[in-house]
């Protein structure tokens, strides 16, 4: 009777411990695929608001009298770099357009640039309050640019929900876009 049970017990052990790490597998693929889905969603979030603009129905009219937060394609020189606090933040015409914010949330530096560019030295800290790794992120209008109406957008995004559950393989915790936009306006900017 023993050698029956243990005999059933190690072919259930057989059968089950591969379909638990068929399942343990799953769980770190679907967290990946989750993670390239908000990766891509805010990215095109943040490219759309820095190269066509927005416009504010709350606020008031800017300076222009328009309501309206000028992109790149909607100007003739490129603005400032549009990232502080981990948020897209599009301020002209006196208007400004923000990104999603994530809760504030304080991490440690592994090393210098690890897991974000502000990163100096080790054990240095920094509070994550959006996607975007604002000393990797950055408008170039001067080096590749095109006749001077060319900008290219380079955006470093950090998953913020990652970095709190303790991943630490940049390959996982960060993805890089980039695009080039054309300065379209003729007269200067409001």
């Amino acid at each position: 009777m023993l050698l029956e049970q243990m005999t059933s017990l190690g072919a259930v052990a057989a059968i089950v411990l591969p379909v638990v790490g068929l399942f343990a597998g799953s769980a770190a693929f679907l967290d990946s695929a989750e993670s390239r889905f908000e990766f891509n969603r805010q990215a095109r979030q943040a490219f759309s608001i820095v190269i066509d603009g927005g416009q504010d129905i709350k606020g008031g009219p800017g300076t222009d009298g328009s309501s309206y937060a000028y992109g790149l394609h909607s100007r003739k020189d490129a603005f400032n770099e549009p990232i502080t606090d981990f948020q897209i933040h599009l301020t002209t015409n006196g208007i400004t357009i923000k990104g999603d914010k994530v809760s504030p949330e304080t991490f440690d530096c592994a090393a210098k640039d690890d897991p974000v560019g502000e990163c100096k030295n080790h054990n240095d800290d920094f509070t994550l309050e959006g996607w975007f790794d604002k000393d990797e992120s950055k408008l170039e209008d001067n080096h590749r640019s095109v006749n001077d109406r060319t900008v290219e957008v380079f955006m470093r995004l950090i998953n913020p929900y990652l970095l709190k559950d303790g991943v630490t393989e940049q390959e996982r915790l960060t993805e890089s876009y980039r695009m080039i936009a054309t300065l379209n306006r003729e007269i200067g900017d409001p």
